[in-house]
């Protein structure tokens, strides 16, 4: 409800150009109202679909989940970055892409105290990673 109610308000700013930022006190509101409905339960997942080299369909998955801390997982890789940044720096200066900057364990070591833990999935189902689970590279 909470992300619909978000939606619905960016649009006139959007197209209008209003400044919500003196409505803080209503949207913090508005989400301890609506908390009630919501869950901690949660995930943040990523489905691949294309083709192999001989032409055949793949799927490939990935998913972070939890049984309890699921709002901390989409902001997960945003805290593990700047705590990165603030312990060693930008390692450049200018605009420039971030990929490459954080690993998934490295994720997963912020994540794994918090009870979320990783799984695959392919043509087959879904799997527990192991490996990314226990923190082994």
């Amino acid at each position: 409800m909470l992300n619909y109610l978000l939606s619905a308000c960016a649009l006139p700013c959007r197209w209008f150009g209003l400044d919500l930022t003196r409505r803080a006190g209503f949207f913090l509101n508005a989400s301890l109202m609506l908390f009630p409905f919501g869950t901690t339960n949660g995930s943040l997942a990523i489905w691949l679909s294309g083709r192999d080299r001989a032409g055949g369909l793949i799927e490939r998955r990935i998913a972070l989940v939890t049984d309890y801390d699921g709002p901390a997982t989409p902001s997960s890789a945003a805290i593990v970055l700047a705590r990165k940044v603030l312990e060693s720096g930008p390692p450049r200066t200018g605009a420039f892409p971030c990929v490459g900057f954080l690993t998934l364990d490295e994720i997963m070591a912020h994540l794994r105290p918090l009870g979320v833990w990783c799984v695959r999935g392919d043509e087959s189902g879904w799997h527990r990673s192991p490996q990314i689970d226990e923190g082994a590279t």
